[in-house]
């Protein structure tokens, strides 16, 4: 379900979030150390166990959040920004690349801009910057920028 990511966050809510009777006792320090279920280590966002507790650690924590996902992307050369002239270049040639994404989307849609790209099924080392394409180097494909830590917001289609 995913709490809020802001505004009024509720016990109940955080009952709920955890599978539990949204009217069950809950304490915040119980709830953040895993008494009630163990906290998902896949949320982008979770409370931590130190204490005080405190309910705004529980902002967008997902409970059923999945792990990162595989996929093979096609890494392509090299531009400063997508949808600059030069993308079609940026887009020339290029090479399957195995990458961890998250969130766990499904394969084909990886490409969302709040997706993380990892070199590393560990997801401590960010997929070095460059255009990726989900699809073979050919001709009409859509692709995006990479930074090295975040995905560019628009995409755009090589045209090779």
């Amino acid at each position: 379900m995913t709490l809020v990511a802001s505004g009024e966050l509720g016990m109940r809510s955080i009952n709920a979030e955890l599978g539990r009777t949204t009217s069950a006792q809950i304490s915040l320090d119980t709830a953040e150390n895993g008494g009630y279920g163990a906290i998902n280590q896949n949320s982008r966002s979770r409370p931590s166990s130190a204490n005080p507790a405190a309910i705004s650690e529980w902002y967008s924590y997902d409970h059923s959040a999945g792990g990162p996902s595989t996929a093979v992307l096609y890494r392509m050369g090299f531009t400063t920004r997508s949808g600059q002239t030069g993308a079609n270049f940026a887009c020339a040639g290029g090479f399957e690349r195995t990458i961890w994404h998250e969130p766990a989307y499904p394969a084909q849609n990886w490409f969302s801009s709040d997706s993380l790209i990892y070199a590393n099924a560990e997801l401590t080392e960010f997929a070095e910057p460059g255009t990726y394409s989900d699809q073979p180097f050919a001709g009409g494909f859509s692709a995006r920028y990479w930074d090295g830590s975040r995905m560019d917001s628009e995409g755009y289609l090589c045209e090779i």
